[in-house]
């Protein structure tokens, strides 16, 4: 781990004399573009990068699926992880509302899903990921009783369905407090919680519901939440050297065109390089996430500025996503 270190602070270190030579020089005027810019922005112009070694990040997935179900996340059978990033969640059922909503995961934190029929549609149950199509979080979320209000369960489910919680809320407020102590209640408060952003109440519901195999399922999740950092440093030495050589592909297509922010850039990583250092003989992986992610926003901002000065350039805008 050591030698890859010293060779990734040695790459930076080249890097920067190379780049203090380079930027006396008057940069060459750039050629033409392979393809004539067209009238409107190149789809690639507004990406931007991905994370190096996405499969190091990935979140472990644990799944309870109602055997009447069919779970689908981005059109296919579900696997054992889930990279960082935004998925499609699809869940359907015989004579049941479907459910589709969109799933943020966060790298390395598991991710627990569970997908069941009731009351007239499927819905999910998210736990460790977000909801990336749903109304964000209130100060207030209410579900107070009130007898003027009209709502069921089964219309709360199909709110639900389509991560709906704020109409699942007023729903809800319709549902006397006698009527909401059941299991199936108790479960899609749960849901409307998850996609609220309020994980304390998620757990408070699912403490009131005998479900096995789900209180299994959150057990391991959680086991795998503890074991996080583990796999951080694990992971930590890999990542960064997956980062550098990224930053030195970035260097060597480009320092031509942007000589003053490459040599900045390669300031910055000298400097990172020695916190990664340190952080991970000390197996710090707070500190080690710190400076992988300063490293990689350092290099997403160096490639948007790339994008941005040709956008209309689809030949340019390949360039740049090739150096990726």
């Amino acid at each position: 781990m050591r030698w890859l270190l010293a060779a990734a602070t040695l790459v930076a270190l080249a890097l920067a004399t190379a780049l203090a030579i380079r930027t006396f020089k008057t940069p060459a005027p750039a050629g033409p573009s392979a393809t004539k810019p067209g009238p409107t922005t190149c789809p690639e112009a507004s990406l931007r990068p991905p994370p190096p070694l996405p499969e190091a990040t990935a979140a472990p997935l644990q799944l309870v699926v109602d055997p009447a179900v069919r779970l689908l996340i981005d059109g296919a059978e579900p696997g054992p992880s889930l990279l960082e990033g935004v998925h499609s969640i699809e869940a359907s059922a015989a004579g049941q509302k479907s459910a589709r909503v969109l799933l943020q995961v966060d790298a390395f934190t598991p991710v627990l899903l569970e997908a069941r029929a009731g009351s007239g549609a499927v819905t999910v149950l998210m736990v460790g990921g977000r909801c990336a199509n749903c109304a964000g979080a209130v100060a207030n979320l209410d579900l107070r009783y009130r007898p003027d209000s009209l709502g069921s369960l089964s219309g709360v489910a199909k709110a639900l369905s389509e991560g709906d919680w704020l109409e699942g809320a007023h729903l809800m407020r319709g549902i006397a407090p006698s009527d909401r102590d059941s299991a199936e209640p108790a479960r899609l408060l749960a849901v409307l919680y998850a996609f609220a952003g309020r994980p304390s109440l998620v757990r408070e519901q699912l403490e009131k519901l005998e479900d096995p195999p789900l209180r299994a399922a959150l057990t391991r999740r959680d086991a795998l939440e503890e074991l996080k950092p583990v796999r951080q440093l694990q992971t930590a030495t890999p990542r960064w050297n997956a980062t550098t050589e990224r930053f030195q592909r970035l260097t060597d297509r480009f320092v031509s065109e942007a000589p003053k922010q490459l040599t900045m850039l390669t300031v910055t990583f000298d400097e990172l390089s020695r916190t990664f250092g340190t952080a991970q003989e000390a197996k710090d992986a707070i500190g080690c996430e710190a400076a992988l992610e300063a490293a990689n926003a350092a290099l997403g901002d160096l490639v948007m500025t790339l994008r941005s000065m040709r956008p209309e350039d689809c030949a340019w805008q390949k360039r740049v996503s090739e150096a990726l």
